[in-house]
């Protein structure tokens, strides 16, 4: 088989240590091949030296025989290289259809908007075309950037490589399923694929080979590897009768669309709530309105008897991890540890909590020093809980932070918080798409309302 891609010797270096360490890799067209590893090992780096993103000390890259290195991102795209990022970069006030179109522009608006079209339909994503990009869920911000993939093939476009960051980030069972059977589909003699992902049972089914990246280096995946099992196992945290939050009929709107339609959910103090439930369920949407980020239509939250709005979120002890783990990029991790601490709830036990933190996970001491934009995915995710616990909260919220972590850290994350910070006076309610947290009462959301919930009241 012809190579479509084959990188020789690549290096590349941060503050004087290797992100890339003489770094092989050959893929033939007609093939899919998987990278795997934990957090910082250099995987996205790798992606990012591929398509331009980022320059090498040494080394070269070459497509279909042609030597890129010295090469600008534009210019290897139009020769055939497209890509997906880590946090799945949109223009929100776009509509999704137009998201795509951007990607096949050349073609002409009105035959780019018909390609994007049937893009979003293979992407599962039609019946959001005329919304605005901004109102779409993390999953579906995945499948809108393979979409922008499929529309590049669909318009004609042959010889492609197509590297693919943590596509199955953020989707539930079916569209896991549903994306391998799309990329199966996709690729073919003319084409080569490339994904980087924890998931470690998807990159699998998907990949005829998959290597491992540790410390910059790339070698062969362990027949045996000794990697998590994805369930945080650890004693059920004691329950109390004592309610600590109530949200009672909760109503609200993102764009024209109703996301969240008469939510009831308490959680008492000592207590755990796991939510699950599909893409665009509004599980995102429930941890916004009781951040206060997003305004309700009707209903109330309490949190210990008082009422919540975006005003007092964090000033009664709400702390809280977004779903993309976003920080302000051109900050040093150690100023915004300054500025969680000055607005925290309570100080001394923002202190207490996040010295349990370092405890537990020693490595994250080290980020102190960097601008967040440099971080990881899951980098972003480990500080994220840092501040978050730094403002002493009492009512911790969570948004996947499983999706960026490998699967060691997600199930070392999730014990951490069930044996060590969660206590009688404080809470957790954690939004994952799959059982991470089996001593947490499980919750399932749909289409804006809560479906089960052994809790409830008939």
């Amino acid at each position: 088989m012809v190579s479509a891609l084959c990188c020789r010797e690549l290096r590349r270096s941060f503050g004087g240590t290797a992100a890339l360490d003489s770094v092989d890799l050959d893929v033939a067209t007609g093939e899919a091949v998987g990278i795997v590893g934990p957090n910082g090992a250099g995987k996205t780096c790798l992606l990012n030296a591929v398509s331009g993103v980022l320059g090498v000390e040494s080394g070269h890259v070459e497509l279909f025989g042609r030597n890129v290195t010295t090469w600008s991102c534009a210019r290897r795209a139009n020769f055939g290289l497209v890509r997906t990022y880590e946090d799945a970069p949109i223009w929100p006030l776009l509509s999704t259809r137009d998201n795509v179109a951007v990607a096949v522009r050349r073609q002409g608006l009105r035959t780019a908007r018909k390609i994007a079209d049937a893009a979003l339909e293979r992407a599962g994503l039609g019946r959001h075309a005329d919304e605005a990009a901004s109102a779409l869920s993390l999953g579906e911000r995945r499948r809108l950037d393979i979409a922008r993939v499929l529309a590049r093939r669909l318009a004609g476009s042959r010889s492609l490589v197509m590297l693919l960051d943590e596509p199955f980030r953020g989707l539930d069972a079916a569209g896991r399923e549903d994306l391998v059977a799309e990329l199966r589909r996709t690729l073919d003699r003319d084409s080569a694929l490339v994904v980087v992902d924890h998931d470690h049972d998807a990159v699998r089914s998907l990949c005829s080979r998959v290597l491992l990246c540790e410390a910059g280096r790339l070698g062969p995946l362990p027949a045996v590897n000794g990697l998590a099992s994805a369930t945080a196992s650890g004693p059920r945290p004691p329950t109390t009768a004592s309610t600590g939050l109530v949200v009672s009929g909760v109503r609200a709107r993102l764009g024209g669309t109703e996301v969240l339609r008469g939510v009831e959910l308490s959680c008492g103090l000592g207590c755990a709530v796991q939510v699950t439930g599909r893409n665009g369920a509004g599980k995102t949407s429930l941890l916004r309105v009781l951040v206060g980020t997003l305004r309700t239509s009707s209903g109330l939250v309490r949190l210990l008897g008082a009422p919540v709005d975006n005003d007092t979120a964090v000033g009664r002890g709400i702390g809280y991890v977004p779903q993309r783990a976003t920080l302000a990029g051109g900050f040093r991790v150690e100023r915004l540890l300054e500025l969680a601490l000055g607005a925290a709830h309570d100080r001394t036990a923002g202190e207490d909590q996040a010295s349990a933190f370092l405890a537990a996970f020693p490595d994250v001491v080290r980020l102190r020093d960097r601008v967040a934009c440099d971080l990881s995915a899951g980098q972003r995710a480990l500080v994220a809980i840092w501040i978050a616990l730094l403002t002493g909260p009492v009512l911790l919220l969570v948004d996947e932070p499983a999706a960026a972590l490998s699967p060691d850290l997600a199930e070392r994350l999730y014990a951490f918080l069930g044996r060590n910070w969660l206590r009688d006076d404080r809470m957790l309610i954690c939004v994952e798409h799959r059982r991470l947290l089996p001593w947490a009462r499980q919750v399932t959301l749909d289409a804006g309302r809560i479906v089960a919930d052994p809790e409830a009241h008939p």
